[in-house]
């Protein structure tokens, strides 16, 4: 579906592209009853006015990118503004412009995304946190919006997507924590709304199933529950001595506060893996072992991507990765 320009209201009222233009902007040229039937038109078409200082004929070289999150998760979330930062930096490099919203009515998201596109003020988005039945993806393609989603896309075949090899981050993880000794490899997962969530929960079950020859331990975390109550479950199943893997450094925060109030020790009777590193897991006593992701990657060719799409030549995914095992302090050696 193309996107209608002014000409496209022009022909439709039956006017000139200047009467339009003039009518969208107020100017009292243009008889009232005739400068509201084209703005009814320009209504239905789905049309606005370019922002101001555009040029219709230029090239347009911003990049949109709109975060559905509250300021809470996003300040608590050191690899999120590492995303961020790296978005930023790669689109400096080109001579782009990142035009960045946050946005934390969920219901409002759709609205932003359609205005920008309406208005010109982009020419390509970039999608974060894509979720189970995202509503983005049906969207953007109904509009006809170049996008690339970094992450696993809802829908890749209408909105490409930037994926890490995660398949082999997880088997290589599992036989890392097997060769230190451990007989099997708890997992304490986030809510599984998002994609990446949910598939990292199947890719655990089945690496965990091929590496040990048994089922895992997956506890999906109540994220306004205790977390003591997540590890006693899985230590119930287990006993101590077990190696949990968590989303991120904040879950594993919250765990390492769990097991002291336990009395339990890290590592000596719960080891941790975050499946996200920042500067956060030097900070954290013992210091946290982490899965570093291509974040820096992702962003090259996420962008590689969408430029690929606004010279038409049609929306591709790409991969990168995988991620990188991060050594610290917080996984025992059981081998002894």
């Amino acid at each position: 579906m193309s996107r209608p320009t002014i000409r496209t209201v022009a022909a439709a009222a039956g006017v000139s592209a200047a009467a339009v233009s003039h009518a969208m902007n107020g100017k009292p040229n243009i008889p009232p009853a005739t400068a509201q039937r084209i703005r009814a038109i320009a209504d239905e078409l789905g049309w606005r006015p370019a922002s101001a200082g555009r040029r219709l004929s230029g090239v347009v070289s911003d990049v949109g990118l709109i975060v559905s999150r509250s300021q809470e998760d996003f300040e608590r979330d050191a690899t999120f503004v590492h995303i961020l930062a790296s978005i930023s930096i790669e689109i400096s490099k080109r001579g782009l412009t990142l035009v960045l919203a946050f946005v934390e009515e969920p219901d409002a998201v759709l609205e932003v995304y359609r205005r920008w596109w309406q208005e010109q003020k982009v020419n390509g988005f970039l999608l974060l946190d894509p979720v189970v039945d995202d509503p983005r993806a049906e969207l953007l393609a109904e509009l006809g919006v170049p996008a690339v989603t970094i992450g696993h896309s809802p829908a890749p075949e209408k909105i490409p997507e930037v994926t890490v090899a995660d398949e082999h981050t997880m088997t290589d993880l599992m036989e890392h924590v097997r060769g230190l000794g451990h007989d099997r490899m708890a997992r304490l997962s986030d809510p599984d709304t998002t994609v990446a969530v949910a598939r990292r929960n199947d890719l655990y079950c089945v690496s965990h199933r091929d590496a040990f020859g048994e089922d895992g331990i997956l506890v999906v975390s109540d994220p306004h529950g205790p977390v003591a109550t997540d590890l006693e479950q899985i230590v119930s199943e287990t006993g101590t001595s077990i190696a949990v893997l968590v989303d991120s450094e904040l879950m594993a925060s919250r765990l390492y506060t769990a097991a002291h109030e336990h009395g339990w020790t890290i590592p000596g009777d719960v080891s941790v893996i975050s499946w996200e590193d920042s500067w956060v897991c030097e900070m954290l006593v013992p210091r946290l072992t982490a899965l570093r992701p291509p974040i820096k990657e992702s962003a090259r060719v996420a962008l590689d991507l969408l430029a690929a799409q606004l010279r038409s030549e049609g929306p591709k995914s790409g991969r990168v990765g995988p991620r990188e095992l991060i050594e610290r302090d917080s996984v025992a050696d059981r081998r002894a």
